[in-house]
């Protein structure tokens, strides 16, 4: 087997960057039960995306 060695040079710039943000806590109130949530973003020089993803405890005790 043969080893590639990888340099910076070898891969082409990035076209833009991508943030997570993943957090997990009570949601709709402080007594509900942590669930998680996650927010997603993607910037380009042409575009901006935003995505998310939210849950919430609905179980009434």
């Amino acid at each position: 087997m043969r080893k590639i060695r990888v340099s910076p040079d070898t891969f082409p710039p990035p076209s833009g960057r991508e943030y997570v943000l993943r957090a997990t806590l009570p949601r709709p109130s402080p007594h509900s039960l942590p669930t998680p949530q996650r927010m997603y973003c993607v910037l380009t020089p042409t575009e901006f995306r935003l995505a998310g993803a939210f849950s919430s405890d609905i179980l009434i005790t």
